[in-house]
């Protein structure tokens, strides 16, 4: 028989699944840093879709509300009689 002391010894399980371990957590922490990145690029593009939503809708009650007129100081149909009168080649109603 051998002595208590000779042969090989084990290695504890704490030791033997440490690399693995290390291995898994790195893998995790690349895994949650990617989601991270992931949920600010989503943040960011709701900021800019809202931001324009925001735009949109300030521009259509300026229309909406009469504060902004393409026709300058004219209404739609002022600028059709006028358009009328000047493209007829007419200077003064007959």
């Amino acid at each position: 028989m051998g002595t208590p002391g000779s042969g090989r010894k084990r290695m504890p399980m704490k030791d033997r699944f440490s690399a693995e371990d290390e291995a898994l957590s790195n893998i995790a922490r690349e895994a949650e840093a990617r989601l991270a990145a992931k949920r600010a690029a989503r943040a960011e593009a709701r900021d800019i879709r809202m931001r324009e939503l925001e735009r949109q809708q300030k521009e259509a009650s300026l229309y909406d509300g009469g504060l902004y007129n393409p026709y300058g100081s004219r209404t739609p149909s002022e600028y059709s009689y006028y358009s009328l009168r000047t493209s007829s080649g007419r200077s003064s109603p007959a």
